[in-house]
Parts: C-alpha cells; structure tokens; sequence
C-alpha cells in the first residue's frame, strides 16, 4: 500500500509484457534480458570502433560479452544489463549528434538519455559528461577561461530540456505521492534517504553527519578496485567500516584499467570516460556497494586499456604488429577469464530450494492466507501472492512491535521461517520466546500462526 519510489520505471515497463504474456517464466526473462546483453555488446563495438579500429574493437567487445559477470548478469531479471544498453545507445547517439549538429539530433539524445535513466538512475552521470566533454573538447580559450559559440548554447539547450522533459514527470510523481513514514517492505525510502540519513527507509531520521558519508570512500575505493581486478567476479559486499581484503594481482589490474581510463579520458576528451569516472565519483559516497554497479565502467576502462595498450606498443613495433600483440593480449585474458557459467551451480541450488520451500507453503497453508517471512520478495515472486517482510520493521521497532504492526495493518496469518536462514533463525528464535506456535511443515521450515483478530484493513485477495 505504500507507493514505491526507490527506483525508476523503466525496467518494470520493460518486463512488464513479458509477464503479461509467459507469467512468472525466468526463461522468457532472461532471455528477454540477454537480448539488452547482446545490443550492449553490439553498441561496445560501435563505440569502440572508429577509436580502435574494427579488429580491436571486436576483441573488446567480445572480452565484454564473455566476461563471467557480464553473463550472469545477462541472465538475471535485473536492470544493469538494459542500462547499460541505453547508456552505450547514448554514447553513440551523442557521437551521431555531434557529427552533424542540429536542434533535432540535441532533442533525440536528450530523449535517448531518458529513457536511459528511467532504467538506471546512476545512468543520469552521462548528461553532465557530455557537457563537460563538449567544453573540454570546443570550449575552453586560454588559461582558465572559456566560451560557447551561441549556436552550441543553444544545441546544448536543447538537449538539456528534452533530457528534463522526459525525466522530471516521473520525479514529480514520486514527490507528490512519497509517505513521510518509513518504509518497512523495501530495504530504503529513496536514493536520497539511502545517501544521507541515519535510517535509509525513513525520510524523517536524522541527516548523517557529512565526515561520515565522507568516510565510506576509504572502503568503497577498496570495493571499486576489487570489483575492477576481479572482472567484476567478487559481488558480495563488506560492511563498513571493514575493507575487503584486495590481492595483489586484482590491484594490479585494477591499477591498469584505471590508468587506461585516464588515458583515454585526455586522449580523447569524450563523454564515456568522463561519464566513468563520475559513476566512480558516485560510488565512493554510495551507500552500499555491489560490484554490478562497477559494469559501465569496467566496459569503458577496458576499451581505453586497450588503446593505450595499442599506443604503447607502437613505440617500439610498427602499427599493424601493434594491433596484432594488442589484439593477441586482449583474446588471451578473455580465454583465461572464460567461464560462462560462473557460480551457475550455485544459482541452480538456490532456486530449487526456493521451489521445494513454495511447494511446501502452498501445500500446508491456505491458498488464500496473508504470509510474511524475513524478506518476503523472493517468496512473493514464487508464490505469486503477497508475503511481508518482516525484518525491517522488527530491526526499527522491536519483534513484538512489527508482529502486532504486521496482524493490525496486514491481516497476516503465518509467519513463514526456516532454521537454515541465519536471519530467519533469529527471527523464529524471538517468535518462540513469545510463545507463538508454530508447527514444522517441511525440513526445519516452520509456520508460525498470528492471531490477524481485529485488524483494519481488508484481506489482500
């Protein structure tokens, strides 16, 4: 009941008509999803080509598209995949506009650049880089001075206003409809309460002090270049304010595609590299950390590793056996990294054991019953009906509080807790010492009863 404003719409709109036509199906999900993977794949190229050269800008794209992160990320219901898509569109878009400049091409890459951060927010990095790309690139006359040719103020206009016209609609939507009441079904309120209050799921708490926020950069630059040495393999976060251990080796590289990064971004000046290191800028702050957030910059900082690569070996080679060795290093680190089912056993076990975990659910409990669990997304998706989170609520008010909250404003009727989940443990630990009954309805899968006697609101069909 409470209007979700923590994300934009362009991933729901996308899978949207899939749901409508296959229902809950992960195959036509991901499969949908691997589609955006092969457009980005495709974009990489194009963007890469006319800097490095079809040859090299194939073996990148093709290091891109083989990447294990890069795969397992095509294939989960996730909106990284499609904004990177959108984002690469964007890119190549600019490139396009910039070619042939016009008042109609500045308002198609302000719309492409939209629909790009109605799929990612962090995607809205790239309109600030173009600018700044166009002034670097045209606009700077002298020392510490610049100006704008009146016809490219204008253009720039544009694109600035179409941009703002297809993305202010929806944040006037959230504005007008957000609760001031703290969320307690979704892990935060709003990208802004995440960033800067002391509860990320309640807009009234108390501002962070800034020395605090700061201070989340000695870690997040840890996990930044961690993600970037490992290829994007290591995704599970460490807690603040203790830095994942970072090997030499993943350093190493990390160390290589930043400097390739930097490379590229004076070499060429353009948006890419500037829209990455922004996303960089972004995430030393950012409230919580996985290393898909690390992917449009890997895909940029790989490219320019690759020019400078190309430009290094050039000092001592001619052109075409520059290519050639560039090329040769580019194929072998994708064969060595080749693992296109990377934890894929992992993932089969987790989702059978979610499957056995709803077959036991919809066999012991009513169809029609209101069910909640720790954090009921998963089982919601499964079960295709309403199960509360749990969790939020109690950490913010206490056990006994969110049960009555959860019996009082939901109609919840079962608590549904497995003893194999740390969490859920926890949880089902605290429901016996208030003398709740529950009963085991699989293999340390209980169901716990709640009394829903009296509460305000009608059951959820």
């Amino acid at each position: 009941g409470v209007p979700f404003i923590a994300r934009p719409p362009g991933f729901p709109v996308l899978i949207a008509p899939v749901l409508a036509l296959f229902g809950t199906s992960f195959l036509a999900l991901h499969l949908w999803v691997g589609l955006f993977g092969a457009c980005a794949v495709a974009l990489c190229f194009f963007l890469f080509r006319e800097r490095l050269g079809w040859l090299l800008a194939m073996a990148v794209a093709t290091a891109v598209w083989l990447n294990p992160g890069f795969r397992r990320l095509s294939n989960e219901v996730m909106s990284d995949v499609p904004g990177l898509a959108l984002l690469l569109a964007c890119l190549v878009v600019e490139r396009w506009a910039t070619r042939r400049p016009s008042a109609r091409r500045e308002a198609g890459l302000g719309i492409v650049i939209a629909l790009a951060v109605s799929i990612r927010s962090l995607n809205a990095a790239v309109l600030p880089a173009i600018v700044l790309s166009r002034l670097w690139r045209g606009g700077f006359y002298g020392a510490g001075s610049f100006r704008v040719e009146r016809r490219a103020g204008a253009r720039l206009a544009i694109l600035l206003l179409a941009a703002a016209a297809f993305s202010l609609p929806w944040s006037l939507r959230n504005r007008a409809v957000a609760s001031d009441e703290a969320v307690e079904q979704v892990a935060v309120a709003d990208y802004s309460t995440a960033m800067w209050r002391v509860d990320r799921g309640d807009p009234q708490s108390d501002l962070l002090p800034m020395r605090q926020v700061l201070a989340r950069a000695r870690v997040r630059m840890v996990d930044c270049l961690d993600a970037l040495g490992s290829r994007l393999r290591h995704g599970v976060p460490v807690p603040l304010p203790g830095p994942r251990e970072l090997r030499p080796g993943a350093l190493l590289l990390a160390a290589a595609l930043l400097t390739g990064l930097a490379a590229a971004a004076v070499k060429t000046r353009g948006p890419a590299e500037l829209f990455a290191f922004g996303c960089l800028a972004v995430l030393l702050v950012h409230v919580d950390f996985r290393s898909r957030l690390m992917l449009p910059v890997f895909v940029v900082a790989l490219g320019g590793t690759a020019g400078l690569m190309r430009d290094l070996w050039r000092r001592f080679t001619s052109p075409a056996r520059a290519e050639a060795a560039t090329v040769a290093t580019v194929v072998l680190a994708t064969l060595l990294d080749f693992s296109p089912r990377w934890e894929w056993d992992l993932i089969r076990a987790g989702h059978e054991a979610g499957l056995a975990r709803a077959a036991a659910v919809q066999a012991a409990l009513p169809g029609d019953a209101v069910l909640a669990t720790a954090l009921g997304h998963r089982d919601t998706v499964l079960l295709e009906r309403p199960v509360f989170s749990l969790h939020l609520a109690a950490r913010r008010e206490g056990l006994a509080a969110a049960f009555d909250r959860l019996t009082r404003e939901h109609c919840v009727e079962y608590l549904v807790l497995s003893e194999n989940d740390p969490l859920e443990a926890r949880l089902l630990a605290h429901a016996r010492l208030l003398g709740l009954d529950g009963r085991e309805i699989a293999a340390e899968l209980w169901a716990v009863r709640l009394d829903p006697a009296g509460c305000g609101r009608a059951r959820i069909p």
